[in-house]
């Protein structure tokens, strides 16, 4: 959402989406919009519980009207390219532990200096050889070569 003079108190579309279910429960919602991240979309659908996404995109119009028709009558709708990143996203299932490990990586900690950080929010496991053994195995398992690769695949896929 645009920032204006005045002050706002719902600051994204994931906030308004959450406002709204407050006032209206049972209200079916369509996400439309140019966010392309897997991990963004995959969280508005099960965190957000929303019934449709459309991407911004040539043929939008065409894809709104297949996520009108489908959500009138009680389906989910996403199209069926955004379906195969999902689903991509979801093979790897990153736990809250990978996440960690690399949004760390991504603010720049040193991968030797991890451990204290684990130890001090009572993480495990947090020695050393456990991070870098879930590390290399992360990039084993989405075939990138190092910690800066993992860092960019995991930011385009939105989940840091």
């Amino acid at each position: 959402m645009k920032k204006t003079i005045r002050e706002q108190h719902i600051k994204n579309g994931q906030e308004l989406i959450e406002e709204v279910r407050k006032l209206q429960p049972a209200l079916k919602v369509i996400v439309f919009s140019a966010e392309h991240k897997s991990g963004v979309i995959d969280s508005l659908f099960t965190k957000s519980g929303i019934n449709g996404y459309v991407r911004k995109a040539r043929n939008d119009s065409k894809e709104l009207k297949k996520a009108i028709t489908a959500v009138a009558q009680n389906e989910n709708y996403l199209s069926l390219d955004l379906k195969q990143e999902i689903k991509k996203l979801n093979s790897y299932e990153f736990s809250d532990y990978d996440i960690t490990l690399v949004s760390l990586i991504s603010q720049g900690v040193l991968q030797k200096n991890i451990p204290v950080y684990l130890q001090k929010n009572h993480i495990t496991p947090n020695s050393l050889s456990s991070i870098e053994k879930r590390l290399n195995a992360l990039k084993e398992a989405l075939q990138v070569n190092s910690n800066e690769q993992l860092v960019a695949f995991c930011k385009d896929l939105g989940i840091i």
